[in-house]
């Protein structure tokens, strides 16, 4: 893991034993939607926008508060790898669910 030069100057104060910087990555998901198969089962570009949004959430639910130090904890529903979100369901269609992999390429 790369340092920044912030880390750095964190890591020499005195009593510092570890400098974790949240945020430094951001993560992308790239979909690759097929407007036919999109069409044919009756879902839009935004329907597939807000599956993919709602399947990768990582929000706070909370904080710990210590003496000597607050933690922010965080719930990460984020997927690693393209496959995970094959299954995702983007809309329901006539009582049935229209998964991910069913309007998209290369998952």
């Amino acid at each position: 893991m790369a340092t920044s030069a912030s880390d750095r100057r964190c890591r020499k104060i005195q009593g510092v034993a570890q400098v974790v910087i949240f945020g430094s990555q951001k993560f992308a998901i790239r979909v690759q939607a097929d407007p036919q198969a999109a069409a044919a089962r009756g879902v839009s570009l935004e329907d597939v926008r807000t599956a993919v949004s709602r399947a990768n959430s990582s929000t706070p639910v909370g904080t710990l508060n210590g003496p000597k130090q607050d933690v922010a904890l965080q719930a990460s529903g984020q997927m690693d790898k393209a496959a995970d979100y094959r299954h995702v369901i983007v809309a329901w269609r006539n009582g049935s669910p229209v998964r991910l992999d069913e309007v998209a390429k290369g998952l």
